[in-house]
């Protein structure tokens, strides 16, 4: 579980240790839980400020997401047709390729790549957009 607040995010673990850090990063690849966490948070977010009314909360959904799922859609560069050769040479350029740039020699050059471009979207604070009390931490309330 997250939690955040102006000091940092708190993060409950599953087996109930609590760490607080500045930042949680959400990096667990294609087929990725967070994604869909955001998508979900997003969802009920415009609903809550909708007032459940879904005919007004879609259309806030669809713009608030557009750009994230525009950008997470594009292909790298040769697209499909490098990531599915249809003949042994391209197999073979294929491999070398991926050999080569997940080697030592390249990969301070792919995390920079894959950097480059962070995710197109901002989640907002819907319990402040509603107007719902903003939750202060015990330990700041004393």
């Amino acid at each position: 579980m997250l939690d955040e607040d102006a000091s940092g995010v708190q993060v409950t673990f599953a087996s109930g240790t609590q760490r607080w850090f500045d930042l949680v990063v959400g990096a667990d690849g294609v087929h990725s839980r967070v994604r869909r966490l955001v998508a979900t948070s997003v969802l009920a977010g415009e609903l809550a400020v909708a007032d459940g009314d879904h005919l007004r909360a879609s259309p806030a959904y669809q713009a608030r997401m557009q750009a994230y799922v525009e950008q997470r859609m594009e292909l790298p560069p040769g697209g499909i047709r490098m990531a599915l050769p249809m003949t042994s040479v391209g197999i073979r350029m294929r491999d070398t390729s991926t050999r080569v740039l997940t080697s030592r020699l390249f990969a301070g050059l792919l995390t920079t790549m894959a950097a480059t471009k962070p995710d197109a979207i901002e989640l907002p604070d819907y319990s402040i957009q509603r107007g719902d009390p903003v939750r202060i931490p015990a330990e700041q309330a004393e």
